[in-house]
């Protein structure tokens, strides 16, 4: 079996797997779900726009 070494990766190129947050609309209390990679989402009852901003989320009226 024929084997290369392992090539090694500064750190800052490891990307981490998107994973689910929990939030609730803010104007009407429905739970979501929004991955670490989405931006925004829309509420599904009410249209409100929830938005992801660096793993700090956020509500916006639009």
């Amino acid at each position: 079996m024929n084997s290369k070494p392992l090539e090694k990766k500064p750190a800052c190129s490891i990307t981490s797997a998107p994973v689910p947050e929990d939030v609730q609309c803010s104007q009407c209390g429905n739970d979501m779900e929004i991955w670490s990679d989405e931006t925004d989402i829309n509420c599904n009852l009410c249209g409100k726009l929830v938005q992801n901003n660096l793993n700090t989320f956020f509500q916006e009226n639009h």
